[in-house]
C-alpha cells in the first residue's frame, strides 16, 4: 500500500474509534491570522548616511527600498499574491517535541474530511501535500489560493489526526502562512 492508502486507512479506523468514543483533535477555524513563521525572508535595503561637522550642522539622507510585506512577495503598494504557501510544525502536545513524517494534506476545494476518508482513490482529493521533517516542519507542494475554504488534515501513525473542514486564508494574512499543530498519542 502506498503512504496515502495506509494513512486514509488509518484515518478511517481512527474515525470510527472516534464516532464511538467521541474523542478526537479538531483544528481550530482560521479567522485570525497564524503568527509569522520564524524565517523572515525580507527584501529590504536601507540606507542611511550621516554626515556631521563639528559645528553640530548635520545631513542625515535615509533612503529605503522595502517591499512592504517582510517576505519579498509584495510590491510595497499593498497588494497581496492570490496564493500563500502554508507551512507550519508539529509536535508533541505532552513534550513538545517535533514529530517527524507527519502526513500533512490539504484537500480538494469542497471536499471534507470525510469525503475523503470514504473515497476508494484518496489521492484524488488532494489539493496540496508536505511531510515533516526531523524538526516536525513542513511546507505543502503547491500554494493555496486566499480566501478558498479548504478541508486540512494532519496524521502520522501512533497520534490522533488533527482536522478541518474550514481552513481558511484571507487577504491579510501573511505568506508564508504558518498553521502549527500538536499532535496527542
Amino acid at each position: 500500500m502506498t503512504g496515502r492508502r495506509v494513512l486514509s486507512a488509518l484515518l478511517m479506523l481512527f474515525m470510527a474509534i472516534m464516532a464511538c468514543s467521541g474523542g478526537g483533535t479538531t483544528l481550530p477555524a482560521t479567522d485570525t491570522p497564524a503568527p509569522q513563521p520564524t524565517n523572515d525572508n525580507s527584501n529590504s535595503n536601507s540606507n542611511t548616511n550621516d554626515n556631521s561637522n563639528s559645528n553640530s550642522n548635520s545631513n542625515d539622507n535615509t533612503n529605503s527600498n522595502g517591499n512592504g510585506n517582510g517576505n519579498g512577495t509584495g510590491n510595497g503598494n499593498g497588494n497581496v499574491s492570490p496564493t500563500v504557501t502554508l507551512v507550519g510544525t508539529v509536535t508533541d502536545q505532552a513534550g513538545g517535541m517535533p514529530i517527524k513524517g507527519v502526513y500533512v494534506d490539504v484537500l480538494q476545494p469542497g471536499t471534507t474530511v470525510q469525503q475523503f476518508l470514504n473515497d476508494h482513490e484518496p489521492d484524488a482529493e488532494v489539493f496540496a501535500a508536505g511531510q515533516t521533517d526531523a524538526q516536525g516542519v513542513y511546507a505543502v507542494n503547491k500554494p493555496l489560493q486566499r480566501n478558498q475554504t479548504y478541508s486540512f488534515l494532519i496524521a502520522v501513525n501512533g497520534y490522533k489526526p488533527a482536522y478541518t473542514d474550514n481552513f481558511l486564508i484571507g487577504d491579510t494574512d501573511p505568506d508564508p502562512y504558518a498553521e502549527d499543530a500538536q499532535l496527542v498519542q
